[in-house]
């Protein structure tokens, strides 16, 4: 809402906060600085920025852990479908103030008339006696609409308008779990159970960055999985007799599978401790040290700290030969080297976790070989607009330097046309 549409004493007050925010961010900025004077950089010292950056995003107490509830996006809306529904559950034990904390975002299945509701999904799937789980993460599962078929196979390089709504249903909630709850965000998994399997791999292959892994339980199909871009998500597939084959094409599929076979119905409730203590053994790496990026959409080209802003058109391309590039960071020798195709343009996003920012960097790209030179930007951590941490919403979001590097094609490649360096950032 607009604030001229408010009484003057909200304006008042958004204006006090303004300034409170302000001066604050002012103490903090000055606390850096002799800090970083008396210890070393502190924007060189990786582990020393996460410290600082977890729990830097304010969050509610909350009450009644343990209790399945259901909440939504908009309740004052009329259509049931609008309102856009979710169940959640938190530990007993959930303490904003004391850790970050895991969280399952599960989708639920087909049933008949539509797809299962989430709260009835959750207390099947996550027992609140599997305590691996129910007493360590925070759960959440939308409620779908009956139209949005989650099993579809999608023309990813043409676009879905459901497909849209698919996605802005689950990032939507995602959002406004972060908002209520303190997430650790390198812990933060999909889980999802025959028809609904294939949209959370096609979500997973868009925003690899945003997760540490996929439960997959009876998957239906592998269409529209990016193998290229899930290399650095672990997946877990639960399986009966009738799903083995394509639970062992997805193994063959993925770089980092696991398989449990299971008797019974999905979901497989009996297997939550079983899968709680897979869960605990995984944890997203934002910085590693090689990034395949092969984008399934336009919009959507940016992974952990590589960015496609300049590709050619992916309806110019078949699935199977569409712009890709493969990032290999080597701190040892302060080398980034990036073998492309059908890419002219990639931005690097780095800290001293990849590369040695204090010594030059040289970036082979195809075989040619350029050198820069990098100063450390603290405006990238937490300035108001262009801060990455406050515009990702996420505290772990930590680099301090871009490289703007164009890519020759390599050899034998002809040159197409560029779409627009619109960044492709995917941002939201």
């Amino acid at each position: 809402m607009r604030l001229k549409d408010k009484s003057d004493s909200y304006r008042k007050k958004l204006m006090k906060l303004r300034d409170k925010a302000h001066k604050e961010r002012e103490d903090f900025e000055e606390d850096f600085e002799k800090l970083s004077e008396k210890y070393g950089d502190l924007l060189a010292s990786v582990p020393d920025l996460l410290a600082i950056f977890d729990g830097c995003f304010p969050s509610p107490r909350q009450s009644n852990g343990g209790v399945i509830r259901e909440g939504a996006l908009d309740p004052s809306a009329r259509s049931q479908d609008d309102k856009g529904k979710y169940a959640f559950r938190f530990p007993k034990g959930y303490r904003p103030d004391a850790r970050s904390w895991p969280l399952i975002i599960s989708v639920p299945p087909k049933e008949k008339g539509g797809w299962m509701r989430g709260k009835d999904y959750l207390e099947a799937s996550w027992p609140k006696d599997a305590e691996e789980v129910a007493g360590e993460f925070v759960h959440v599962a939308p409620d779908f609409p009956a139209g949005l078929e989650l099993g579809a196979t999608v023309d990813q390089l043409k676009g879905d308008e459901k497909e849209t709504q698919r996605r802005s249903r689950l990032l939507q909630t995602l959002a406004q779990v972060f908002e209520e709850f303190r997430i650790d965000t390198d812990r933060v998994f999909i889980e999802a159970c025959g028809d609904s399997t294939p949209f959370a791999l096609r979500l997973a292959s868009l925003f690899p960055d945003r997760f540490a892994g996929l439960v997959l339980k009876n998957p239906t199909s592998t269409a529209n999985c990016t193998p290229q871009n899930l290399g650095g998500v672990a997946v877990l597939v639960i399986h009966d007799a009738a799903h083995k084959d394509k639970a062992e094409a997805l193994k063959k599929m993925l770089p980092a599978c696991d398989l449990i076979a299971a008797d019974g119905e999905v979901p497989f409730g009996a297997k939550a401790g079983e899968i709680g203590q897979w869960l605990a053994k995984q944890k997203r790496d934002l910085f590693p040290a090689k990034v395949t990026l092969a984008p399934a959409h336009e919009l959507y080209r940016k992974a952990y700290w590589v960015d496609i802003s300049a590709m050619e058109e992916l309806g110019k391309a078949s699935l199977e030969d569409r712009p890709m590039v493969e990032v290999t960071a080597d701190r040892a020798t302060n080398k980034i080297t990036i073998k492309s195709k059908k890419v002219s343009d990639v931005r690097l996003f780095l800290n001293d976790a990849i590369v040695d920012l204090d010594k030059e960097i040289a970036i082979d790209r195809n075989g040619q070989v350029m050198q820069v030179k990098l100063a450390r930007n603290k405006r990238l951590l937490w300035d108001p607009r262009e801060g990455l941490v406050f515009r990702r919403g996420d505290p772990r979001y930590l680099f301090v330097a871009v490289a703007v590097v164009p890519v020759p094609a390599p050899e034998g490649e002809a040159k197409e046309a560029d779409s627009p360096k619109d960044g492709g950032t995917g941002e939201k």
